[in-house]
């Protein structure tokens, strides 16, 4: 793993924490320095939806992660995930359930798998 990547993966544990803390502001700083170190990756786009959530803006964190990580990569499970993950906060259970069991259906990845799986749980009851 080259140092950037090593540096914007601590930045991204970081901004999570402040976000989790309730530090948004301070968050979307480090996430803009993730951005700054890997401006191609959608990962720091996805902190900031994360982030968008933590504060109760739901509608703001689907905006960000359709627009900006999506854009960045399209066939990102991690967005795709958190998208659905907002969707459902925002009060959109028929949209994020149609863009998670995409995700549980077509993912190579075993973690995005089970996250689909599990939020699809919970919007189903």
């Amino acid at each position: 793993m080259d140092m950037e990547t090593k540096m914007t993966k601590l930045l991204m544990e970081i901004g999570f924490l402040a976000s989790g803390l309730g530090m948004t502001a301070k968050a979307d700083t480090i996430f803009d320095a993730a951005m700054v170190l890997k401006p191609k990756a959608e990962n720091a786009w996805v902190g900031k939806a994360v982030n968008r959530m933590n504060a109760g803006s739901p509608e703001e964190a689907v905006d960000l992660l359709r627009e900006k990580a999506l854009s960045v990569n399209p066939d990102s499970d991690a967005a795709q995930n958190f998208l659905g993950l907002a969707l459902k906060l925002a009060g959109r259970a028929s949209e994020a359930e149609t863009v998670l069991a995409r995700v549980a259906a077509q993912s190579k990845e075993k973690e995005a798998v089970a996250m689909a799986r599990n939020l699809l749980a919970e919007i189903r009851g």
